[in-house]
């Protein structure tokens, strides 16, 4: 019976209508009083972009209203007492809203927090795979471009004792000419003092 009693005020005109607005701390809840046929007040509250009652509580104010008159309150005094204590409920359930918000947000940015530092770790992971390919591929790089100024080098090397060679025996020959000229005209010529005595 309650829960079809807070569905059938909830989905009232009247409900909304009168409805009180509280500014919570992401959007609004609305506190919304409703009497039935008994004088019961019905409170209710919402919080606006839930798709459920977050609380939901009942309070008989003329149970409450016919106690204080049996010990001597005025009609309109009961009904003062009634809509104070009603005010004050509303208070609290306020704040436990509140709360309940507060802690929803945390909750959500705590998830907000862990997702961001899960893509950072994998951004960083990927940045790092892509440095140490790039290391590896420029430590690549050189080597083979030492390589190619090594073999540059040698075979530099290689050409000037080619060279060095080449000249050495170019040299030895044309020194062995001259003094094989030189011999042979030094034997002529002795020949030629032998022949004249």
């Amino acid at each position: 019976m309650l829960a079809s009693k807070q569905e059938e005020v909830w989905n009232s005109g009247d409900t909304r209508r009168n409805g009180e607005s509280r500014g919570g701390l992401h959007g609004q809840h609305f506190v919304c009083r409703s009497l039935d046929a008994r004088g019961t007040l019905w409170m209710n509250v919402l919080l606006e972009g839930d798709s459920h009652v977050n609380t939901v509580m009942t309070f008989d104010t003329l149970a409450y209203a016919k106690k204080l008159q049996a010990v001597g309150f005025t009609e309109a005094q009961a009904e003062v007492q009634a809509e104070t204590l009603v005010e004050l409920m509303e208070e609290r359930l306020a704040t436990k809203l509140d709360i309940e918000v507060v802690r929803r947000d945390m909750k959500e940015m705590e998830t907000g927090l862990k997702r961001d530092m899960k893509e950072m770790e994998t951004g960083l992971k990927r940045d790092m795979k892509e440095m140490e390919t790039g290391l590896k591929r420029d430590m690549k790089e050189m080597e083979a471009g030492l390589k190619r100024d090594i073999e540059v080098v040698r075979r530099d090397m290689k050409e000037m004792e080619t060279g060095l060679k080449r000249d050495m025996k170019e040299m030895e020959l044309r020194l062995t000419h001259n003094l094989t000229l030189r011999l042979g005209g030094m034997m002529a010529a002795s020949v030629a003092v032998v022949a004249a005595l």
